[in-house]
């Protein structure tokens, strides 16, 4: 694997984009994977940050991803490090699902926020924003 640009290894698009889903919440990984699934993007899950990072060291860079913060094994917020530490996955925009009332944004980035529960069009207005 090399280093630079992540150009190479994003995903293909005829289908929509790639959305790699990270919660350990199987029930609410299942219903964001089925609305994205109907919307023509192809939904990627994993239930905790560490299986995400491993996903994409092997696999095509998802388009975006939607970040649970509160899981077990790695959290969101330690993903996030890791993920902004690496320069191959920096580049993939994140989309913080939070039921957390306080998320400290010191420690996700430019991450965008979206708090649970949240309408289901503004979830696809910052995934789809020139839908």
């Amino acid at each position: 694997m090399t280093s630079g640009s992540s150009a190479g290894r994003s995903a293909p698009e005829r289908f929509g984009k790639t959305i790699l889903v990270i919660d350990d919440d199987a029930d609410g990984r299942d219903m964001l994977a089925h609305l994205l699934q109907r919307k023509g993007h192809r939904v990627v899950t994993c239930a905790n940050g560490a299986d995400a990072l491993g996903y994409m060291s092997t696999s095509p860079l998802p388009n975006v991803i939607l970040l649970d913060l509160q899981m077990p094994v790695m959290d969101g917020y330690e993903f996030r490090a890791r993920q902004i530490a690496n320069r191959e996955f920096a580049s993939v925009p994140v989309v913080v699902i939070s039921d957390q009332r306080s998320v400290d944004p010191s420690r996700i980035g430019d991450a965008v926020v979206m708090p649970k529960p949240f309408r289901v069009d503004e979830l696809l207005a910052v995934i789809e924003p020139n839908a």
